[in-house]
């Protein structure tokens, strides 16, 4: 397997390298809130779902969002990079 993941506005990272000191190398969407379902526990779900993808997908390496430039990941750093992105945003999901 590539090791590799392309997103379309689900997970995103910097889209220059400048920025990339500057803010962590993953983020969640900040759109994606808005495309949950008007339930009460959408947003705890979709980061629990999150958090599932970033376990089974922790040998990613390469991760390439749209609009944005390639992070590349030593192995395991993806697993951990996304959990922490999902943590920071979580209770903003949470919050509906």
């Amino acid at each position: 397997a590539s090791k590799s993941l392309h997103v379309d506005d689900t997970f995103i990272s910097p889209p220059f390298k400048l920025l990339n000191a500057l803010l962590p190398e993953l983020m969640l969407h900040p759109t994606t809130k808005m495309a949950l379902k008007k339930e009460a526990n959408a947003g705890k779900e979709y980061c629990d779902w999150a958090t599932q993808l970033a376990h089974e997908w922790r040998e990613t390496r390469n991760f390439c969002a749209a609009h944005s430039g390639l992070v590349e990941f030593e192995e395991g750093d993806f697993e951990q990079a996304l959990i922490t992105a999902i943590e920071k945003a979580r209770p903003k999901f949470e919050d509906t």
